[in-house]
């Protein structure tokens, strides 16, 4: 955070060599890679982390960030979905597919994310908008009628 990008990468790497913890040490070694857009050596050592410690969720997060940011959208689906559950992992596939100007394939993330969850607001507000930008104004329609009826829903004191 400070600007010492070389001194962050010798520490990490020096600390590859420590007994302790080496899923960790992987994982901070590959986000420091991920946040300079270095996405394959990113990828390389989350990859390691994760073949240590398959449960840790951050890690998988993390693999799946560098995954997308190197293009890699089927696998940074499987990473995410292993981080968050499926529904989320399509929303955040389709983040980094609408971030990128891939409209249509982020629709298409949303529209799997759909059968999973009929009920999600973010999840219809976002199709409302990407289906005006790839000119479909009948599903836009509507998605923005999905967000209103789920706004009535939110707003409507139960009996």
């Amino acid at each position: 955070r400070k600007g010492l990008r070389d001194l962050a990468q010798q520490s990490f790497e020096t600390a590859l060599h420590a007994p302790d913890d080496q899923a960790m040490h992987l994982n901070n070694l590959g986000y420091l890679f991920y946040k300079n857009g270095e996405y394959d050596e990113a990828i390389k050592y989350l990859k390691r982390s994760v073949k240590i410690n398959s449960e840790d969720k951050r890690v998988w997060n993390n693999l799946g960030m560098a995954q997308c940011g190197a293009g890699k959208f089927d696998d940074c689906y499987k990473s995410f979905a292993r981080a968050t559950g499926e529904f989320q992992a399509r929303l955040k596939v389709a983040a980094y597919l609408e971030r990128q100007d891939f409209s249509k394939e982020a629709i298409k993330q949303l529209e799997k994310a759909r059968k999973l969850k009929t009920d999600s607001l973010e999840l219809w507000s976002r199709l409302a908008v990407l289906y005006d930008s790839v000119g479909r104004s009948s599903d836009a329609n509507e998605a923005r009628a999905s967000v209103s009826a789920l706004r009535t829903v939110a707003v409507t004191p139960s009996k």
